[in-house]
């Protein structure tokens, strides 16, 4: 590694130059890779958790645009409602904290 490093230090601006452009490079495409890994998760367990809310809603054996409005806007009421209930449970949760103080 150091004589690595040596030489990257000895080399003309143009290899180090070219050795900035290569490494910012694959660093940035590692980063963009676990970002859209992570966003894949969320938008998973996101999904998930919308089609459970999906499968208690009741369907009909035939589908027309009312019962598909009907059903959807049921499923943002059941998602709002549990958002606004989780909003509510983190308000009523005790407030408690503790201050040390500085030494």
């Amino acid at each position: 590694m150091g004589s690595f490093l040596r030489k990257l230090q000895e080399s003309d601006d143009t290899a180090k130059r070219k050795f900035l452009i290569i490494s910012s490079l694959v660093i940035m495409l590692v980063i963009v890779y676990v970002w859209l890994m992570y966003f894949n998760n969320i938008v998973a367990s996101v999904s998930d958790t919308s089609t459970d809310v999906a499968e208690n809603v009741p369907t009909e054996s035939h589908s027309t645009i009312l019962s598909t409005m009907k059903r959807g806007s049921a499923v943002v009421y059941q998602n709002i409602w549990g958002s606004i209930q989780w909003v509510a449970g983190a308000l009523q949760s005790p407030k408690e904290y503790i201050i040390k103080p500085l030494e």
